[in-house]
């Protein structure tokens, strides 16, 4: 990951992943293929509350058009960085005009290379530990996406305001284990930032009588 020096934004970075660079800030993430050439870009929907619908659909065509006609020419880690900006600055804008506010983590996170993916919004129970001090509920989980976590990317769920009141795995995302770390994953790979990451295969193990599966899971 690769911090992008703007004193204007609090979270501002670049993934290079495989073929595959991310410029990613508090609204979004500009995913381009170098080889490909092709651009999308994903708003981080559940990271703000739309408080006009009707301004915030006028407001995303002309970003629409805006973006279109800013890529052109050379694709690389500075027009995607660019296109991001542009994508903040507009957001911004809808802040200070109040038809948009940004929805803030409830917990304070300690690791400042995860992405903010907004709250848990299904009814998920995280069970306390016996030693939790703060107690979870549905509506004070915060979910991310840690790029740099080794030897995978990994998904987290935060529910409580001392540091080890969290619960992570990419894996237990991947296969629904629980519903959080799903909610999370689901999030990160519909926002496109796994895009380029080989994830682990993960043999699974029916243990009824006499029936051995095996399942492989890859993203590319």
């Amino acid at each position: 990951m690769i911090s992008i020096n703007d004193p204007r934004f609090r979270e501002a970075h670049l993934l290079q992943q495989g073929n595959f660079i991310i410029a990613v800030n508090e609204c979004c993430a500009v995913v381009g293929n170098g080889p490909e050439h092709r651009v999308f870009v994903s708003f981080f929907s559940y990271r703000w509350d739309v408080h006009d619908v009707e301004r915030a659909a006028m407001e995303a065509e002309l970003l629409k058009a805006r973006l279109g006609d800013m890529h052109r020419g050379t694709l690389n880690k500075h027009t995607l960085a660019d296109l991001a900006t542009m994508c903040l600055e507009h957001y911004r804008r809808g802040e200070r005009a109040g038809w948009i506010e940004e929805i803030k983590p409830f917990w304070q996170h300690d690791c400042e290379d995860c992405i903010f993916l907004g709250p848990a919004t299904m009814d998920h129970e995280t069970p306390p530990k016996k030693d939790q001090v703060t107690q979870p509920t549905a509506s004070r989980v915060d979910l991310y996406y840690c790029p740099e976590n080794r030897p995978f990317p990994t998904v987290i769920a935060r529910f409580g305001a001392i540091p080890r009141e969290y619960k992570s795995g990419i894996l237990f995302g991947m296969m629904d284990l629980d519903g959080d770390l799903k909610e999370a994953y689901q999030r990160a790979t519909s926002y496109g930032l796994i895009n380029g990451i080989v994830l682990p295969h993960l043999n699974a193990i029916d243990q009824g009588p006499g029936c051995v599966t095996s399942e492989s899971f890859e993203e590319a």
